[in-house]
């Protein structure tokens, strides 16, 4: 007997409406109201919108495994991730208002795809996205936190010391000792509560391995959140206990480049950043100065963007210096010296559009076209009188760094 082809269906969670996102661990269940259900070996492609304009995200592609009916309630449609998908606004992809519409703007919650184009433009996305995340690792060492509720405590700033309950932490201190000066180490955070996804991020300092009292730690710096957030899956364990839950508390691992792009500083982190670069003994006293400069956005980095953009702002022609800023194209967390130094990874802005683009609410395309965030309504749109575009078409360098910050920012690539 032939076996039955998997019908492929839309699952639409609304966060608005629910109050929170769809569960982001490898297996899940979808509540529905609906008498038509799919059936075991279907496919599920789990869809999240939020906010005013709608942005809508891509979460899962799922294989169903069963249906539970309790006698009163929703039924329950259980599933398994069938691949790693990293969640990403879909709103721009050129597939999506085709789905959406044949789909009543998702108005239907549950239902299944019958336009067999749409779904072979998915499995085209699914494949692509998943293969984005394979090709290349950088060694990472990475922590769960057992108590997520330290994180406002390691968000305030300066540095912490974590006690690793006895735990030698011999590898990665071996892996501190292999870098050489500027690069990074980073430590990445999970809370216990959302365990399938690394949420922060910071710089590794030090690791105390000590054999005879047991008394280890490591001390870290430069805590910032990851925004977008990284599926847990996506690390590739290189030594030590995988990360699953709280009760498995560190591992050596790897994970897809660009993680530094995903880096999001708290705000009025400026001074502590400089001061983080005055206390580190490695670095030369003329590559201190440099560095201290281009934080504040000053010295010869904004000298260099004044004179690649003739002294006024690389999108308005604004020549007021005061008004001015020196932006970098990739955020100053997890770059190294030499990135926070390189004037191709910066633009000289007018101060509105430089928070604009710190933020990721406005980007630019190879060719020097504004790309513009959905998060922006018409009317800001209208105020501040976007999208615009640069003076010039960036040169090579600029395209490389541009690239980065559209990336991090799920700008199209």
């Amino acid at each position: 007997m032939a076996q039955r082809p998997e019908t492929h269906f839309v699952a639409y969670h609304n966060v608005d409406e629910r109050g929170s996102q769809l569960w982001r661990g490898a297996n899940g269940a979808f509540e529905t109201n609906k008498s038509s259900l799919p059936r075991k070996g279907d496919v599920l492609w789990c869809f999240e919108g939020k906010g005013r304009p709608k942005r809508f995200t891509l979460v899962k592609r799922g294989i169903v495994t069963r249906i539970s009916k309790p006698s009163d309630g929703p039924s329950l449609v259980h599933y398994k991730t069938s691949s790693s998908i990293e969640p990403a606004e879909v709103n721009s992809l050129p597939w999506f208002p085709k789905l959406f519409r044949s789909q009543g703007s998702f108005g239907f919650g549950l239902n299944a795809i019958n336009d067999t184009a749409i779904v072979a433009q998915l499995e085209h996305y699914a494949a692509g996205n998943a293969a984005a995340d394979r090709p290349q690792y950088t060694e990472l060492c990475a922590y769960t936190l057992k108590h997520s509720s330290l994180f406002d405590e390691y968000a305030g700033g300066g540095t912490h010391t974590v006690d690793t309950k006895g735990r030698s932490w011999a590898r990665i201190a071996e892996l501190l000792a292999d870098r050489g000066e500027g690069e990074i180490v980073p430590v990445l955070f999970a809370p216990a509560e959302h365990f399938a996804r690394v949420t922060a991020c910071a710089d590794l300092v030090s690791v105390k391995t000590a054999k005879n009292d047991g008394a280890n730690s490591f001390t870290f710096t430069n805590f910032r959140r990851l925004s977008p957030s990284l599926l847990k899956a996506s690390l590739k364990r290189d030594y030590g206990r995988p990360l699953g839950d709280y009760r498995r508390d560190y591992a050596i691992c790897r994970t897809p480049t660009g993680l530094a792009d995903r880096c999001v500083l708290s705000p009025g982190c400026e001074d502590e950043d400089v001061a983080l670069i005055n206390e580190d003994a490695t670095i030369p006293e003329t590559t201190r100065k440099a560095l201290v400069d281009a934080r504040r956005g000053q010295g010869k980095f904004r000298q260099d963007l004044e004179k690649r953009w003739n002294n006024a702002c690389a999108v308005t022609s604004c020549s007021i210096r005061e008004v001015l800023r020196a932006s970098h194209i990739r955020p100053w967390a997890g770059s190294s010296h030499r990135d926070r130094l390189n004037p191709e990874n910066g633009l000289l802005l007018l101060a509105n559009l430089d928070i604009l683009f710190e933020k990721g609410f406005v980007s630019f395309d190879d060719h020097g076209r504004m790309l513009v965030s959905t998060e922006l309504s018409a009317s800001d749109r209208r105020l501040f009188g976007l999208p615009k575009k640069l003076r010039r078409k960036p040169d090579a360098g600029e395209q490389r760094y541009l690239a980065q910050h559209r990336k991090s920012f799920n700008f199209p690539v």
